[in-house]
This record gives structure tokens, C-alpha cells and sequence, in this order.
């Protein structure tokens, strides 16, 4: 027996459109569930005009971690890395095969410096400036490939939601 009798013999006409529309609704609500926010969530963020996603580095112990033993990155993902304060900084790729660039951004969201990171290279790449706040380690050539130049602005309120997001979820 195909559904729509099925439907029809257990449902006079007016409650059957009732049924169709609690189905429909019941469909669209279970296809707009949102993913638990964990922190390994990927958070839309933008610099200028250029969008990627990103996981959040906040606190020591992710930060610490970072992209260790990983072995792909997606094309327009990273990691943002969020200090505590501004200061010069440093990164290194202890246990990190992938090969990566990094963005260093002072706490206005303005990109100020690019390098590259080599896979496994545990040589510390330091900040020239020392009012560094956001660190974004995307795969390397990202950046140029992107057409993402020192001077270019991160998205602050797209950071601060994810933030707020993350925090709200823990």
C-alpha cells in the first residue's frame, strides 16, 4: 500500500493536511539542528572581503597544542589563536607536518606580518612587533593565494560570536 492511502485510510481529509504540516515541520526542524559548539567547531570569520573558517585556540592548553599531529587542513580553514594581551609572539611547529603559513594581527584585527612555518621545524617564528594579539595559522600560500596583505582586517564581531559561542557551550 503506497503512503498517501496508508495516509488517507488512517486520516479524515481535514486532519491529514494537519498531519502534512506537522511532517513538514517536523523535517525542516530536524535539518536546522545546530551541531553542539565544541572545540573542535569551525567558526566563520573574515579578513576584508575573504572568507575561511577557522578552529579557536583561547585558552593554554588548545593553544599549546595547536595544529599538532594533524595531517590535512582543509583549503580555507585554520586556526585563530587569541592572547590574552598583546605582546610579541612566537610559534613553532613541534609535531606539526602540515605545511603552514601564519598571520600575525594586532588587537584592532589589522594583519601585520606573514611567515612561513616548515613542517616539524621547532625554530621559534617570532613577531617583529610586540602588540601582537591574534595569531591564524592557515596552510601555506593561503594568505598571497587569497590575495590577504598586511593592512587587511579581521572580522572582530564574527570573533567575538564565535567566542561568546564557545564559551556558552564548554
Amino acid at each position: 500500500m503506497k503512503v498517501e492511502h496508508l495516509i488517507s485510510a488512517l486520516y479524515p481529509a481535514p486532519l491529514r493536511q494537519v498531519f502534512y504540516v506537522l511532517l513538514l515541520g517536523s523535517v525542516l526542524a530536524t535539518g536546522c539542528e545546530n551541531k553542539p559548539v565544541t572545540r573542535e567547531t569551525y567558526f566563520a570569520f573574515e579578513i576584508g572581503s575573504v572568507s575561511l573558517t577557522a578552529q579557536l585556540a583561547i585558552d593554554p592548553a588548545r593553544q599549546s597544542k595547536g595544529l599538532m599531529h594533524r595531517e590535512t587542513l582543509g583549503e580555507n580553514q585554520g586556526m585563530l589563536f587569541i592572547s590574552q594581551r598583546p605582546r610579541q609572539q612566537s610559534f613553532w611547529m613541534r609535531n606539526t607536518v602540515i605545511p603552514l603559513d601564519i598571520g600575525y594581527f594586532t588587537e584592532d584585527g589589522v594583519l601585520r606580518e606573514v611567515y612561513p612555518l616548515y613542517p616539524r621545524d621547532e625554530t621559534r617564528v617570532v613577531s617583529r612587533r610586540d602588540d601582537i594579539f591574534y595569531a591564524l595559522e592557515m596552510n601555506r600560500g593561503w594568505f598571497q593565494k587569497s590575495g590577504v596583505r598586511a593592512g587587511d582586517r579581521l572580522n572582530l564581531a564574527l570573533i567575538e560570536q564565535a567566542r561568546r559561542s564557545l564559551a556558552g557551550k564548554r
